[in-house]
C-alpha cells in the first residue's frame, strides 16, 4: 500500500501545497464578473438546491463577491499556513471554496477539474494535518503515524474516486459506440475550436486516419484504467502502470482537446509517489545546506 509510514511534517508538506494550488487558482479569478450574468442561467446543483434563491440573489452582488473573495484567500492563506485554530480554519476553507465552485458551476456545467482538489480539503479539515510544517511549530503532536498516512490514504482514495467515477460513466452510458464511432474525431475538431493554448494538433491528427485509430484504442485503455484508479491505493505494480497511462494522457488530453487538468497532476504527483521519501531527503538536504552555512569559517 502506498505512503503506509508518514511523518507529520509530510502531512503539513502536503496541507501546504493542497492550499496553495487553490491560492493559485482563486487570486487570478475574476470571480466578481459572475455580478453582470443574468440570473436567469443560474442552475444550483446537489446540495446547493438547498440554498434558497434569494441568499445566492444577495450573494451575486460584485461588492459581496469581492469580499467573499477576499475573506477566501486569507482563509486560504492561514490554512496553508496551518496556523490555530486550523481545523476550524480549514472546515471554515473547505465550505467556502464549496460555495465559490457552486457558483461558477451554475452558470456553466459541474465538471470533475477541482472535484479531488475539494476532496483534498475536507480531508485535511479531518485529520491533524497542522501537526507539521506549520507556524508557530507545534509541540509533539499525540496523533500517530498511522494517523498521518490514513490522510493521505484518504486523500489518494478521494482522487482516485472521480477516475474511477467517470470511467464507470461512460461504459454504462456510452460503450460500446463512444469507442467506434466518430465521437472522439467529433471532439478533436469541435474543441480544437476552442484552441486557448494555441496547440491545433486536433484537426491535424484528424488528417491522419491511422492515429484517430489508434487514438480510439487507446481511449478504450483508458477507460478501463480509470475504472481501476482504487487498485493504484493496494498494487504496486499497477500503479506504475496507471502513473505511465494517465500522466502522458492528461498532456495528450492539452495538446490535442485543449483540456488540461493540472491540478490533478500535481496531487498525483504529492499523494502517489511515495511523497514521505523525497519530502524527507529535500527537507534534510536543505537543513544540511543550512547548517553549514551557520558552521563559522576557520581563518
Amino acid at each position: 500500500m502506498i505512503n503506509e509510514h508518514v511523518r507529520r511534517q509530510t502531512l503539513g508538506f502536503v496541507r501546504a501545497c493542497v492550499f496553495l494550488i487553490w491560492l493559485v487558482k482563486i487570486i487570478p479569478d475574476p470571480f466578481f464578473f459572475l455580478a453582470e450574468l443574468p440570473f436567469s442561467i443560474f442552475k444550483p446543483s446537489g446540495v446547493l438546491r438547498l440554498v434558497p434563491t434569494g441568499v445566492w440573489q444577495w450573494l451575486l452582488d460584485a461588492n459581496i463577491l469581492s469580499a467573499f473573495k477576499v475573506f477566501l484567500v486569507l482563509t486560504l492563506i492561514l490554512a496553508m499556513i496551518g496556523v490555530k485554530p486550523y481545523r476550524l480554519i480549514a472546515v471554515i476553507a473547505a465550505i467556502l471554496l464549496t460555495v465559490h465552485q457552486g457558483l461558477v458551476r451554475s452558470f456553466t456545467f459541474v465538471n470533475h477539474q477541482e472535484l479531488g482538489l475539494l476532496f483534498c480539503v475536507y480531508a485535511l479539515a479531518v485529520f491533524p494535518a497542522a501537526d507539521g510544517f506549520s507556524w508557530p511549530k507545534r509541540k509533539q503532536p499525540v496523533s500517530s503515524p498511522q494517523t498521518y498516512a490514513g490522510a493521505l490514504l484518504t486523500m489518494t482514495l478521494l482522487v482516485v474516486l472521480p477516475y474511477c467515477a467517470i470511467g464507470a460513466y461512460r461504459l454504462v452510458h456510452a460503450a460500446p459506440a463512444i469507442f467506434f464511432d466518430d465521437s472522439l474525431p467529433f471532439w478533436l475538431g469541435s474543441l480544437s475550436g476552442l484552441d486557448a493554448d494555441g496547440w491545433s494538433l486536433g484537426l491535424w491528427v484528424l488528417r491522419h486516419p491511422m492515429l484517430v485509430l489508434i487514438l480510439k484504442v487507446g481511449f478504450l485503455i483508458i477507460t478501463f484504467l480509470e475504472l481501476l484508479a482504487p487498485l493504484c491505493l493496494i498494487l504496486p505494480r499497477f500503479l506504475k502502470l496507471w502513473l505511465a497511462v494517465i500522466i502522458p494522457f492528461h498532456f495528450l488530453s492539452w495538446f490535442l482537446l485543449n483540456i488540461f487538468f493540472w491540478e490533478n497532476l500535481l496531487l498525483i504527483a504529492l499523494l502517489m509517489t511515495n511523497v514521505d521519501n523525497w519530502f524527507t531527503c529535500l527537507w534534510e538536504m536543505i537543513r544540511n545546506k543550512v547548517q553549514r552555512k551557520n558552521i563559522p569559517h576557520k581563518l
